[in-house]
C-alpha cells in the first residue's frame, strides 16, 4: 500500500489584495481623493522601471505604511507611455496593492470609496487565481518597495 503524502501549497501572496481601477484621472490627483476619503498618507516615491525593448518604461509609485501589524498600501500606475505593467481584459489605469489581511467590511468600504471619486469608473478586486501573470508584477513591486525603503533608510541615516 502506498504512503500517503501531504503536500503543502502556499500561495506567496495569500496575503495581499489588488485593485483594479479605471480612471481618467492622474496619478496625484487619485492618490490625493484616496488619501482625503480613505484617511491614508500615500505619498510619491521613486516610480518603478521596467527594462522595455525601447528602454525604461517609468510607472509611478505611491507607497503608505500603515504602521505595525497594520496594512502597507501601494497605488500604482499601470500604463507607462502606451505600455502596460500588467495587461488585463477590463480596462485599469491603477493598482491599488493592500498588503496585510483586511475584513471584508473594510474591503467593502474601501471599494465603494474608490467607486465614488468622480474620474473613477471601476474598481474591482482582482482573482489573483486567475491571472498568473500578476505574480511577476507584484514581485517587481515588492522588491521595488524594499529598494526605495532602503534609500530613504540611508537618506534619513546621512542627516
Amino acid at each position: 500500500m502506498a504512503a500517503k503524502k501531504n503536500v503543502i501549497k502556499v500561495d506567496p501572496f495569500d496575503d495581499l489584495i489588488v485593485i483594479c481601477i479605471s480612471s481618467t484621472g492622474k496619478d496625484y490627483a487619485l492618490a490625493w481623493h484616496i488619501n482625503d476619503k480613505l484617511g491614508l498618507e500615500l505619498s510619491r516615491r521613486d516610480d518603478l522601471l521596467k527594462a522595455d525593448t525601447f528602454g525604461d518604461l517609468s510607472f509611478s509609485f505611491y507607497y503608505f505604511d500603515e504602521g505595525e501589524n497594520q496594512n502597507i498600501f501601494n497605488l500604482i500606475a499601470n500604463n507607462s507611455e502606451g505600455n502596460l505593467l500588467l495587461s488585463l481584459p477590463l480596462r485599469t489605469d491603477y493598482f491599488l496593492i493592500i498588503r496585510n489581511r483586511i475584513n471584508e467590511a473594510r474591503l467593502t468600504q474601501i471599494l465603494n470609496t474608490l467607486r465614488s471619486i468622480p474620474q473613477v469608473q471601476l474598481a474591482y478586486q482582482l482573482d489573483l487565481s486567475k491571472h498568473k501573470q500578476v505574480d511577476v508584477m507584484l514581485e517587481e513591486v515588492e522588491f521595488h518597495e524594499l529598494s526605495t525603503l532602503k534609500k530613504q533608510q540611508k537618506r534619513q541615516h546621512k542627516n
